[in-house]
């Protein structure tokens, strides 16, 4: 008897079902416990392979370089390095905005050519990993981690914007 039930419906293409029920009888067990069994195989070979069956995109797309691969890493420390820079350029004004809020104004006109450099060198950063990003993306078509590359990526020249707008007095 099965203890803490869970029902869960299924559809299966006429053929394929008529094959399962088929092989249920052939072994003298319904098509539920046939199909508890394969799925209890399934998840027992999975867990000592040590992969995941739920996550199957985190895997690298067939034929993917090493090199290629190795590539891919060191972009994504470089953005992560670059969303570093922000996140302290960022942290700087808002320390600056709470803890010299009364002369707030003075000190972002005196740190504001300071501020704005560090911007323009995280820009030119951008600028140079967005062709090593173009290079990549030629090579690893449909790999998620390309595209996550490329949100982080926008998100960096967005929240750049954002800082400009602050700086200006627009946010």
């Amino acid at each position: 008897m099965l203890e803490d039930v869970k029902i869960v419906p299924i559809v299966f293409e006429k053929k394929l079902y008529l094959e399962l029920a088929e092989a249920a009888r052939a072994r003298g067990m319904s098509v539920s416990a046939l199909l508890r069994e394969i799925v209890s195989d399934y998840l027992s070979r999975s867990k000592q392979t040590g992969s995941k069956p739920s996550q199957p995109a985190e895997e690298d797309p067939p034929g993917i370089d090493l090199v290629v691969k190795m590539d891919m890493e060191e972009l994504d420390e470089e953005v992560s390095k670059v969303e570093a820079m922000l996140v302290s350029i960022d942290d700087a004004i808002s320390k600056a905005q709470s803890k010299y809020a009364d002369v707030f104004n003075a000190w972002l006109d005196s740190n504001k050519q300071r501020i704005l450099a560090k911007l323009t060198d995280v820009e030119n950063t951008l600028k140079k990993l967005r062709s090593k990003y173009y290079a990549l993306k030629r090579e690893v078509r449909n790999y998620d981690e390309i595209e996550k590359l490329a949100a982080r990526m926008y998100s960096i020249k967005m929240r750049i914007k954002e800082i400009r707008g602050k700086l200006s007095g627009k946010a």
